[in-house]
């Protein structure tokens, strides 16, 4: 699992947990289970779209209420010096919302601030005398 969010206030951005999993069969019936749990829990949210890959084999799959998106995504990656396949699931903000607009000036902001002051820490315990 991990969590995405802003570097001083800590304001979540994206949550995402992956599974991991030997074989694409698996790995594809454990992310259509939950396809199929998510539309019956959140029978109101959209279907904001698929993607396929080059086969014609559903990859990622987009639910949508405003002002969030819920992905769930399959893919070949490496885990622990092997090659598997990845099912995750993310739950953020949809890319068009004002919510996800104002979480990204927060985090740009505070980014800035956080490398600011990193700087100043590092001058401030550094020996510049003839720099």
């Amino acid at each position: 699992m991990s969590l995405i969010t802003t570097p001083e206030s800590r304001t979540i951005g994206r949550i995402i947990a992956a599974s991991w999993y030997m074989t694409e069969d698996e790995a594809r019936d454990v992310a259509g289970r939950y396809v199929e749990l998510l539309r019956a829990k959140y029978p109101d949210w959209t279907l904001g779209g698929e993607v396929m890959d080059a086969s014609s084999r559903i990859v990622e799959v987009n639910f949508d209420e405003a002002p969030h998106n819920l992905q769930l995504r399959l893919v070949r990656d490496e885990h622990d010096g092997r090659s598997m396949w990845r099912s995750s699931m993310s739950l953020g903000w949809n890319a068009e919302s004002s919510e996800w607009r104002v979480w990204q000036g927060k985090a740009g902001t505070e980014n800035a601030a956080s490398k600011a002051t990193e700087r100043e820490q590092l001058l401030k315990e550094s020996d510049i005398r003839g720099l």
